[in-house]
């Protein structure tokens, strides 16, 4: 049965060429073998997107393909050469080789993760990490080789044709030299053959107000130097915050701007209530009001002195008096003789 062309490129079947082509780029692009080096099932997609648009993308084999619903080669016509003239119609760069300078790779991304405090989120905070930084070295420009011969394989190019049937030759990163056109021999002297030289460095980095726990930061090009032989900058430091609440008096409800804490009180304050000076997260300095006869439970809030402008939930708990004197004793034997107890309704079960 034959191939659905339309389908394979995702495309109607009254896509104009413009929509075609553009369909065509974004599948080479994505399924292309250089950029997944060993993926069968990419480079599957990748010939059959490249098949669908030497048809689709040919105004007279496109119209016999509408009109006889057939994909056969001997049919269409279809030859080596048709097969890659899409590369230099589209990217004017002159085949293959020109369609994989297309692919500026990138250094690898460098991960870190520290930890700081919630005190330390609440007020921001700069910290120094000591990092790694990776450049090529100067002796072999990063190839790690002291000495180096052309790849006999390839001849120098980097690419190797392979023939898939007697329809279809495709060319693809060689695999005696990887790409390099080089064969690398002798490890140089000064970078013991690693191609790189790593300097210690100190970065430090602002963390704002109110970081939470994840945040992640990105530093440019503080990662990895782009690989030998290939053309690119180097990869980003990547930085993930980790907030330690254990040590702090302040809790931070899912990870939320809201923070809560919870502040003991004596019997006697909960009874007759109190005004006491209490210490917000920012450091600043409040009367806080405590109304008569709070109870275990109960929340004040404290207007913007959260993360962010949001509250400050105070949760009281009231402690209960263990040491008492004859004196105090006696006061709550006659407050025990008016008391009621009464059974109600459990609200948490209810």
């Amino acid at each position: 049965m034959s191939k659905d062309y339309y389908e394979i490129l995702g495309v109607d079947k009254s896509a104009s060429p413009d929509e075609i082509k553009k369909a065509y780029r974004k599948l080479a692009v994505k399924y292309h073998p250089d950029k997944n080096p060993g993926d069968k099932d990419a480079e599957q997609k990748f010939r059959d997107a490249t098949e669908a648009y030497d048809i689709l993308g040919d105004e007279k084999k496109r119209k016999q393909y509408d009109q006889y619903g057939t994909a056969d080669p001997s049919d269409i016509g279809m030859s080596p050469g048709d097969f890659f003239r899409h590369f230099t119609d589209m990217y004017g760069m002159g085949g293959m080789a020109g369609f994989r300078s297309m692919f500026r790779t990138r250094g690898d991304n460098v991960y870190k993760k520290i930890t700081i405090t919630l005190d330390e989120a609440i007020s921001g905070i700069t910290v120094d990490i000591p990092v790694d930084i990776k450049e090529h070295c100067k002796t072999c420009k990063g190839s790690g080789s002291k000495t180096e011969k052309v790849c006999p394989v390839c001849h120098g190019t980097g690419l190797e044709t392979r023939t898939i049937n007697q329809f279809n030759i495709i060319q693809m990163t060689c695999n005696n030299c990887h790409g390099l056109g080089k064969i690398l021999i002798h490890d140089c002297p000064d970078c013991e053959g690693k191609g790189v030289h790593v300097t210690k460095k100190v970065v430090s980095l602002k963390i704002p107000v109110g970081a939470q726990s994840g945040s992640v930061y990105v530093l440019k090009g503080l990662g990895d130097p782009a690989p030998y032989g290939v053309e690119g900058e180097n990869g980003d430091l990547t930085i993930t915050v980790d907030v330690d609440e254990s040590k702090s008096i302040w809790s931070r409800p899912l990870n939320s701007d809201s923070l809560t804490c919870q502040l003991n009180i004596t019997f006697a304050q909960a009874i007759l209530g109190d005004v006491i000076k209490f210490t917000c997260p920012d450091k600043s300095v409040i009367d806080l009001i405590i109304p008569a006869g709070v109870e275990t439970g109960s929340v004040l809030s404290v207007p913007n002195k959260g993360l962010n402008s949001t509250p400050l939930f105070v949760y009281i708990f009231v402690k209960t008096p263990k040491d008492l004197t004859d004196e105090q004793k006696k006061l709550f034997e006659e407050m025990k003789k008016n008391s009621k107890v009464e059974c109600v309704k459990n609200r948490i079960f209810s």
